[in-house]
């Protein structure tokens, strides 16, 4: 949930779960208020929420073009922005911040960690394939940048 996010009576709900994650961060939070939460179903890390999302909505599209190869700008029908979401996890691991667990999830699926060589395969891939009575076809898809 964004931390902006207010209910339709007004109520400061983002603000409030975010207020409630650093409470238990710092010890602040009273056990009876953690199990009250935790029965909601509450999600103390809005981050593994979002990269578990991700990496349901990386298999479906891998399951779909049989490929980890996600155009940039790709979002899919659920509108989930794919595309988006791992452009961020290239730059997040090219930082050193994205952890060795993460890091292995993904390479388990073939996330493909180098976009633009990925696109060069793809085109290349495309140029070299047969076309119609086995010649070459001479269309050429670019990545997009």
């Amino acid at each position: 949930m964004p931390r902006a996010h207010i209910t339709p009576s007004g109520f400061k709900l983002g603000g409030w779960c975010h207020s409630q994650r650093g409470k238990r961060k710092v010890g602040e939070l009273s056990t009876e208020r953690i199990v009250a939460l935790d029965a909601l179903g509450f999600f103390w890390d809005p981050y593994r929420e979002d990269f578990d999302k991700g990496l349901e909505e990386l298999a479906g599209y891998i399951h779909a073009h049989g490929d980890a190869r996600v155009p940039t700008v790709h979002t899919t029908p659920t509108g989930f922005k794919l595309g988006a979401w791992c452009s961020n996890r290239r730059q997040v691991r090219k930082v050193g911040k994205l952890s060795a667990e993460r890091i292995a999830a993904l390479d388990a699926l073939g996330f493909v960690w180098d976009a633009r060589q990925a696109g060069s395969d793809r085109a290349g891939a495309r140029a070299s394939a047969p076309g119609k009575e086995g010649q070459k076809t001479r269309e050429i898809f670019w990545p997009r940048r």
